[in-house]
């Protein structure tokens, strides 16, 4: 029996310029899984009789090949990352080590078509403002990026000349481009309604032979190798 458990570092000292305020890596650089889980897991093997669990563990660098980025802050100078906990600010994390590097190279340039198309970031205070969230996926077998920008707007109209910009910098990194309306008032990421601009409908990724298709509103775990 074993658990598969979150990246570990193989650095003796590893570190990150964007912790803190970062909250994503709770355990950054953690060796193992966190001592109350060990011993809730030993306390159930002994329960039941059972081998003790082992843990399986993958290196921390580049393993996220899926990531939803929160955008915020000023015209032309927009923020993209996770936000502080207990906040709706964000903190940028442009060179984040866990994201696959072409996550990374996504979110740049993403924020450097909203730059340059003036397109504005979202203000949950005001609900106004139309870039609201990134997401980016990395297929494996074509190393592309399925690449979602959720707007508060009902189209994608307004953003056109950005998604323009998106398709020809990413160039052949680019897997597919979609545009998502969310327009409420609440912390939900995506909408339910998709548009896409190019590309095919899904990511495609191999277990077991078995092909599994992921359109952008379908759940993915973000590290595959250790799901």
């Amino acid at each position: 029996m074993a658990l598969f458990g979150s990246a570990l570092s193989t650095d003796t000292q590893p570190s990150c310029p964007h912790r803190p305020p970062c909250p994503g890596c709770p355990r950054f650089g953690a060796r193992g899984i966190a001592p109350a889980a060990r011993c809730a897991l030993d306390e159930l093997a002994r329960a039941y009789r059972l081998p003790e669990v082992s843990v399986i563990s993958a290196q921390t660098a580049a393993f996220r090949l899926r990531a939803r980025l929160a955008i915020r802050g000023r015209l032309g100078s927009p923020k993209l990352g996770l936000f502080e906990l207990g906040t709706h600010r964000v903190v940028h994390i442009p060179t984040c080590s866990v994201q696959h590097p072409l996550i990374n190279r996504v979110a740049a340039v993403v924020r450097r078509a909203l730059v340059d198309a003036r397109v504005t970031s979202y203000s949950d205070k005001a609900h106004l403002g139309l870039a609201r969230y990134l997401q980016g996926v990395v297929e494996r077998s074509s190393q592309t990026a399925q690449v979602v920008l959720a707007a508060n707007c009902g189209s994608l109209e307004p953003l056109a000349a950005c998604f323009d910009l998106i398709r020809e910098r990413l160039g052949p990194e680019l897997h597919s481009l979609w545009f998502n309306a969310n327009c409420g008032r609440s912390n939900v990421i995506l909408g339910p309604d998709f548009q896409n601009y190019c590309g095919p409908p899904s990511v495609v990724e191999r277990f077991g032979g078995a092909a599994v298709h992921y359109p952008p509103g379908a759940f993915g775990q973000s590290n595959l190798k250790i799901a």
